[in-house]
């Protein structure tokens, strides 16, 4: 897909053309520019999003079924377009890659915020009138496990609303296929490992220049007994590593990397999965965590993975806190 521009042998030896597979004509536009996060070919925006996918038919990502020629719709590189069906909305008709642009991330981000802190004041406020006490309510396991419940359910919601329910995407596509094979089980114990491994020598060489970990102050484990410990449990090794690798890596990285490439995708939403923890200290330890978990996901094609991973590495974690406090 890519061909050197008619030059002389000089400039040939500088500069490159890219075609969009879809219509045939130069990619031009970094920012009208969607590259397939599989085969990475350059397409146009609109003709990625007008075909619902890669225009490359031998690439794995590409529309699966092929139908005659219909009015309207691109052709692929060997002449024949790709089966859309009618969309009800204006939504349906775009991709994923449309939600990879700055304006949708950051504006996606704020909803999630919006709505986690909507749902949350209800028990903000009744727990204040019960206690009276406002440091009290943070430091309360189950007020901690109900917030993180409404979060994930945030989460969730937003990603089936938006993306899923209109098929802009789909469960499947974002690997999650029915249950977790031993395979998916083996891959994110390794790079579970791997996550604690890094995450730890990082959080090492920090406090060997005088940067201390907070992590543990914003989990209350030992308060509330037995139960109060399994609630957080629950919270930070079941739920969170759930949603938070569907809104992450499912959504975010996909859409990231399908508009801006593979690499920018990795980095890009590791940056923004370390801001949302809201921990400086901790910033460049979850970062590339998320890289390593974005990097999983790439390379198995399965959520499950990254999702077991982070699981493993919050057990970790949560394991030595416990420990820590004696409960």
């Amino acid at each position: 897909l890519r061909h050197m521009d008619p030059t002389p042998p000089i400039a040939q030896q500088h500069f490159v053309v890219n075609y969009c597979p879809c219509c045939g004509l130069a990619t031009d536009d970094p920012d009208r520019t969607v590259m397939c996060g599989t085969c990475r070919a350059l397409h146009h925006l609109e003709c990625w999003e007008a075909n619902g996918g890669c225009c490359t038919p031998s690439c794995p990502a590409a529309p699966a079924r092929v139908v005659d020629a219909t009015p309207g719709l691109p052709a692929t590189a060997g002449g024949a377009p790709y089966e859309r069906g009618p969309a009800s909305s204006p939504w349906e008709e775009r991709s994923l890659a449309h939600y990879g642009s700055w304006p949708w991330v950051i504006s996606l981000l704020l909803l999630v915020i919006f709505l986690s802190t909507v749902v949350s004041l209800p028990i903000v406020f009744a727990l204040m009138l019960q206690t009276g006490d406002p440091q009290a309510i943070f430091n309360n396991p189950f007020f901690l496990f109900v917030v993180v419940l409404l979060e994930d359910a945030v989460f969730i919601g937003v990603v089936y609303v938006l993306l899923v329910r209109r098929r802009v995407t789909s469960w499947r596509e974002m690997g999650l296929r029915g249950l977790p094979s031993l395979r998916s089980v083996g891959l994110g114990l390794l790079w579970g490992i791997a996550f604690i491994a890094v995450s730890a020598t990082i959080e090492l060489l920090l406090r060997l220049v005088g940067v201390q970990q907070t992590q543990a102050a914003q989990f209350p484990i030992g308060r509330g007994g037995i139960a109060g410990t399994v609630a957080i449990w629950i919270a930070g090794i079941i739920l969170a590593p759930f949603t938070e690798e569907i809104f992450f890596r499912g959504f975010l990285f996909r859409a990231i990397a399908m508009r801006k490439g593979l690499l920018r995708g990795i980095v890009y939403s590791s940056v923004i999965f370390g801001i949302v923890h809201l921990n400086l200290p901790a910033l460049l330890p979850i970062t590339a965590g998320a890289a390593l978990l974005a990097i999983a996901y790439h390379r198995s094609d399965n959520l499950w993975v990254p999702i077991i991973a982070h699981a493993l590495n919050n057990l970790f974690a949560f394991l030595l806190l416990t420990l820590a406090v004696g409960t």
